[in-house]
């Protein structure tokens, strides 16, 4: 008659631990919760940063007798003139110009360093005047070379102005440049109608210039 009695005290016990349990866990499910709440704030710029990036162009022209004008029957010791301008036609300045030349052709007029072609690059000031080679303002020989060693390896041109630093080829700046092209005295004797070996008579060449202009040294702007 007494094991009732055990169980209907035991009842009561069961019901406080389940009741303690649940308590427990829900206890445990708020703080498991309050750790992963946050407070946040945001900030942004209410008109647009515009940025834009710059051009690099250059555009090459004739000025009067330019590299389109036919230089015809060359003697050893003539020399020819051809009138360019160039232009920096970007928004960026530029910097450290360099002639090449290119031969489609090739003889002895580009590839011999000694009596081929020879090449003097000098800048005017100002626009040149083609028909009496006249410059109004200040000339300055900024490069020379013979026509085989352009075809190897560009060369310098030292133009000006040269400032600011990093820049010489301000934008919007034109070049004005006359290339004196000039064939070296020698002498060459031909026998009865037989031109002599490796001569320079009757060859020819194409020739295409070019013109390579570089950005100007990248800078920090705090403006």
């Amino acid at each position: 008659m007494s094991a009732p009695a055990v169980a209907r005290s035991l009842g009561p016990t069961i019901g406080k631990i389940s009741i303690l349990a649940l308590a427990g866990v829900g206890g445990l499910a708020l703080v498991t919760s309050s750790v992963f709440a946050t407070l946040s704030a945001q900030a942004y710029n209410t008109s647009p940063t515009s940025v834009t990036a710059g051009t690099l162009s250059l555009i090459q022209a004739d000025n009067g007798s330019g590299f389109t004008t036919l230089i015809d029957k060359m003697a050893p010791g003539d020399v020819s003139y051809r009138y360019v301008k160039y232009t920096n036609n970007g928004n960026l300045d530029a910097q450290d110009l360099r002639l090449s030349l290119a031969d489609s052709v090739g003889s002895v007029l580009t590839t011999d360093a000694m009596r081929g072609l020879s090449v003097a690059v000098t800048q005017c000031s100002v626009a040149w005047t083609p028909a009496t080679g006249a410059c109004g303002g200040t000339t300055t020989t900024v490069g020379t070379a013979s026509a085989s060693s352009l075809k190897a390896a560009p060369m310098s041109l030292a133009v000006v102005p040269t400032l600011p630093a990093g820049a010489n080829i301000l934008a919007g700046q034109d070049i004005h440049l006359r290339f004196t092209i000039a064939l070296p005295a020698s002498s060459e004797t031909t026998v009865n109608g037989v031109l002599p070996a490796n001569t320079v008579q009757g060859k020819s060449a194409a020739l295409t210039w070019t013109l390579t202009e570089s950005m100007r040294d990248a800078g920090t702007t705090t403006s």
